[in-house]
């Protein structure tokens, strides 16, 4: 067992000493900590100005044999950090401290070491490394000098420490570009010693355990095969969503741009050091950290993407997709029956059944008995009895689809509603009841906006790209006047609560489909116009996993609808009219607005394509069909049980804006 030790962390609120004092703890080691502010102490911790640190009182007093010094003055010059070391060292002096750990960094190691060990040389000349290496290549070398007579010093060099808190997981290896990609800087070959800070702390324990044989010692920790520069990066588009891929130059190209700035830098006094910067991240470096592991008696490895992912804040998806991306699959059903035969039909649900290849036979049903132009023998509902079906298709009017429930009754099989479902609790009710009365999963709702070509996109770049957590979504949809369009049930406006359960249902299901879980109205407005009809709905609801701000206009407008997700990583816009997806994995910028360009354009001209080909290029309708019929990727989708919560949400709204409609 090792000897129990006294040991003072001084900066034990930096990044890379959190969490430490529990491992001295575990190895049996009284831990004290140093803090800058107020002279004073509380429970463990002493505060004091941090250059006089040999004159604070609490200090003097613990009676520690061991210091470890984690503190960098960042933002201050080479002169105000030596001013806070003069101090260390001689409080060092002054409380006959046996072990000085310095906690230095691999950064000082000379740029044109290619293969680095404990023992390869060290920088001495801070100007030839940025800000933060030059720091450090000067407060080591004035540690080593100063250090007092009979203290044993270890400088201890851990790599790029991947742990809760990291701020920028690619900071000085690469820089996102306008397009989503990622621009790799320097040598894509190079290695980034990454290390774990778990791995930090066990090291630093036994460092602490396994003072030097003679005068002092280095401590090298880094991963024993840590990952090139590339590899990296591409790692953090996956696992972080940085960018959608990465770009990388030749060697010599990033020389010659950095010789170039260089002398532009000069002409106009910028005291910016591109040659050593560019020139750095150039280098290609392999680490070997053997001689320090074996010291130690462990390994330095550690799964290097699971600690990456784990450094950053809400990357585990709190929220289910819906779905996945699923092609088209032939059907295998012989018969199926529609309940209401009006113009849905024809222009969508006839198409889709063509789509996944249904040969079979087609019952169709609606108020009169006719002869359809389509070819199909439409027979009355009236005093009707449904034959047994692969799949029931209730198209009729939404204010009546719930008549529909006692001649579906006396047939199995499953049954697919056009939305909107029905308009009050009490009708979502008897849906629910008839779901199960036929052992549940049997009611699918036709929200067929979720199988959108773009929210298709969008759900397979979020299975490419972590986009960590959803944390808001924002719905915008206006249309030109209710008063100008046809059916006459749809020019009802407030009978028919049109700008909600008909034009916005879908953007509003959208935005909702993510959670099951009830959702929550925190607040909304609404307005009306000259002819009484609403034209302005606007709120915020929240589920206790993400929330939905939502603006619905109807009025002397364009056209025009965006959902916006924001996610931790990234955010996605979807657009429809024509449908698009443009990922915003960087900053805000007129490359983004042109992919969204494009992505109108080729939309638009595929919209005109299916008019001059007689086409329907939109597969949702025909996985709404294949999602009713079993398919158990897409089924959950739309089954009744879990959109019951966006109805539940859309009656609340539709109560305040339209008045009760039960």
């Amino acid at each position: 067992m090792s000897k129990s030790r006294r040991v003072l962390v001084v900066g034990h609120r930096a990044f890379a000493a959190k969490g430490l004092e529990a491992h001295l703890r575990a190895g049996g080691h009284e831990v004290f900590n140093f803090s800058r502010g107020k002279l004073g102490m509380s429970g463990n911790v002493v505060s004091g100005p941090i250059d006089k640190m040999h004159e604070n009182e609490h200090l003097l007093a613990l009676g520690v044999d061991t210091v470890i010094n984690y503190v960098l003055l960042a933002d201050d010059p080479i002169e105000k950090n030596n001013e806070f070391l003069a101090g260390l060292m001689r409080f060092c002096e002054l409380a006959k401290v046996q072990h000085l750990i310095h906690v230095s960094s691999v950064s000082v190691y000379a740029s044109n070491v290619s293969h680095v060990t404990e023992g390869a040389r060290v920088e001495t000349d801070p100007g030839k490394k940025g800000s933060y290496g030059g720091l450090k290549v000067a407060t080591d070398a004035f540690v080593s000098k100063n250090v007092p007579k009979g203290v044993k010093l270890t400088m201890y060099r851990p790599g790029f420490i991947l742990a809760p808190g990291l701020k920028v997981p690619i900071i000085g290896m690469g820089f996102r570009m306008p397009d989503n990609r990622v621009l790799l800087l320097g040598n894509k070959n190079n290695r980034v010693c990454v290390v774990s800070r778990d791995i930090v702390h066990k090291s630093m324990a036994r460092t602490v355990d396994c003072p030097p044989d003679g005068e002092n010692q280095v401590i090298l920790v880094v991963h024993p095969n840590p990952p090139t520069r590339k590899e990296y990066l591409e790692a953090s588009c996956k696992l972080l969503g940085v960018g959608t891929k990465t770009l990388s130059f030749p060697v010599p190209l990033w020389l010659g741009a950095a010789a170039g700035g260089n002398v532009v830098a000069k002409l106009i006094g910028m005291n910016v050091k591109v040659w050593t910067l560019i020139s750095a991240a150039c280098r290609k470096q392999t680490f070997d950290c053997t001689t320090s592991a074996k010291r130690l008696g462990m390994s330095f490895e550690s799964d290097w993407r699971k600690d990456l992912v784990g450094s950053m804040d809400g990357q585990t998806m709190q929220v289910r997709a819906p779905h996945s991306p699923t092609g088209l699959e032939a059907t295998r059903a012989k018969r199926i029956t529609f309940i209401g035969f009006g113009g849905i039909v024809k222009q969508k649900h006839l198409p889709a059944l063509k789509k996944i290849s249904f040969g079979g036979q087609l019952d169709a049903y609606d108020l009169k008995a006719t002869q359809d132009p389509s070819g199909h023998s439409v027979k009355a509902i009236e005093g009707a009895t449904l034959a047994p079906s692969d799949l029931y298709v209730v198209t009729s009017p939404g204010r009546v689809h719930n008549r529909s429930i006692p001649m579906l009754a006396s047939v199995p099989g499953p049954v697919l509603i056009e939305k909107p479902l029905c308009y009050t609790n009490r009708e979502l009710d008897e849906w629910l009841a008839f779901d199960k009365s036929r052992g549940g999963d049997s009611v699918f709702v036709l929200q067929n906006s979720r199988f959108k070509p773009n929210v298709m996109a969008m759900l397979a770049h979020m299975q490419q790209y972590n986009p960590g957590v959803l944390r808001q979504v924002d719905v915008h949809y206006q249309s030109p006047p209710v008063a100008m369009h046809s059916p006459a049930w749809r020019r009802d406006e407030r009978g028919s609560q049109t700008l909600l359960l008909d034009y916005s249902l879908h953007y509003l299901d959208v935005a909702m489909m993510f959670s099951t879980k009830p959702w929550q109205l925190q607040d909304l407005r609404h307005e009306l116009n000259f002819r009484s009809e609403t034209a302005l709905i606007e709120g915020r609801m929240r589920t206790e996993e993400y929330s939905v701000n939502f603006m619905l206009r109807q009025g002397f407008i364009p056209r025009r609808a965006r959902i916006f997700f924001t996610f931790e990583n990234y955010a996605c816009s979807l657009g429809f009219f024509p449908d698009t997806f443009v990922p915003h994995m960087t900053g805000d910028g007129g490359n983004l607005y042109k992919q969204e360009a494009k992505a109108s354009n080729r939309a638009t001209f595929r919209k005109i394509l299916d008019k001059l080909t007689k086409q329907e290029s939109d597969d949702s309708h025909a996985l709404a069909m294949m999602a009713a019929m079993g398919n158990k990727n897409l089924s959950g989708s739309l089954a009744l049980r879990n959109l019951e919560q966006v109805y539940r949400v859309l009656f609340a709204i539709g109560e305040k804006v339209y008045g009760p409609q039960e």
